[in-house]
């Protein structure tokens, strides 16, 4: 997705590494169910606080 809305030749590199700590994993399966939406958000939409500013 960030390739695709810089396009290929992005001034940046981009690297997606996995946390050692597995408890930094919990925020990014809430941010993923969050943004796929339909059942897998109403499945965890009780532990999410939306804040518009």
């Amino acid at each position: 997705m960030i390739r695709q809305a810089v396009g290929p030749q992005a001034p940046f590199e981009y690297l997606h590494d996995r946390p050692s700590n597995p408890l930094l994993w919990l925020p990014d399966v809430h941010a993923w169910a969050w943004g796929r939406g339909g059942s897998i958000r109403r499945k965890i939409e009780h532990r999410i606080e939306v804040i518009t500013l």
